[in-house]
């Protein structure tokens, strides 16, 4: 097999993996969304970082690999990645991930709520203390 086109199906491989983290990344995102409410202004800048740096991800693969040429099959790499881990992946992904989050979000309140009770103690006996 020639070996440019070697490299061009490696890199069309790498597309498709790159397609698959992107989405994995941004489910993070969608994630913690999810966990904790945002503002409509931080989730726009939250996308901005975002798709920023993985422009400059995407960016640096077709540079190292191609030479900066984008071709085609990169893009369709990318677009499949994304649509097999979108439909595959993702939504099992997300649903385990906040069963996750929020066990542990409601472990958290009754922490803190527990907390606020030996602390309001607390200050009610050195309160009671005073000289």
């Amino acid at each position: 097999m020639n070996l440019s086109l070697l490299k061009e199906a490696h890199l069309f491989y790498l597309s498709i993996l790159y397609g698959g983290m992107i989405l994995f990344f941004y489910d993070w995102f969608r994630i913690v969304r999810r966990l904790i409410p945002h503002h409509n202004i931080m989730i726009a800048i939250e996308d901005l970082i975002f798709w920023i740096i993985t422009g400059f991800s995407i960016f640096a693969l077709i540079y190292q690999y191609n030479n900066g040429s984008i071709r085609a099959y990169c893009i369709l790499g990318m677009g499949m990645g994304m649509i097999f881990y979108g439909m595959a992946v993702s939504p099992f992904f997300v649903r385990l991930a906040l069963k996750i989050g929020n066990f542990f979000k409601k472990i958290l309140r009754k922490c803190k709520k527990g907390l606020i009770i030996v602390h309001r103690k607390r200050r009610q006996k050195w309160k009671g203390k005073k000289v």
